[in-house]
């Protein structure tokens, strides 16, 4: 049996070496994505029942006031929030998350919808609302084709 020339070996392992890194840097990618959705998940699920206490708890310290002043709405009564895209910074500490929001505020029961775009940011492992990127787009809700 023969074996394989060392520059064959040296290629081989070089190519094994770079997929294993270039894996790895992708999972790491794919992680931090997946923890922001989860936690953009569980923020608006917290201000869609109400729960304001366990969303501000997801707000960076600077921006609990900014927080309070537009997040606290108990007139407002959210029906749905769909997450449309989330632009993930180069150093992935930073995203913006995009956002359609449908809601009524008692006592109308018209349902609105609202397309937004929230900051956040990557500190200490984990994800932090961290403001308002811009609000675009109020409109009356209409029948979505299902």
């Amino acid at each position: 049996m023969r074996s394989l020339e060392p520059r064959v070996c040296v290629v081989l392992l070089a190519g094994l070496a770079m997929a294993s890194l270039l894996g790895c840097g992708m999972s790491a990618t794919m992680d931090v994505v997946a923890k922001l959705r989860h936690t953009v998940s569980d923020y608006t699920d917290h201000l869609r029942w109400k729960r304001f206490s366990f969303a501000e708890a997801q707000c960076i310290p600077e921006k609990m006031a900014e927080f309070r002043a537009k997040r606290r709405r108990p007139n407002d009564e959210i029906v749905e929030v769909d997450v449309t895209g989330i632009d993930l910074a180069r150093d992935k500490k930073r995203a913006v998350v995009h956002i359609v929001r449908r809601w009524y505020a008692l006592p109308s029961t018209v349902i609105q919808s609202q397309t937004h775009s929230d900051v956040w940011e990557y500190r200490r492992g984990e994800w932090w609302w961290a403001g308002d990127a811009a609000v675009q787009t109020p409109s009356s809700a209409r029948p979505r084709a299902r």
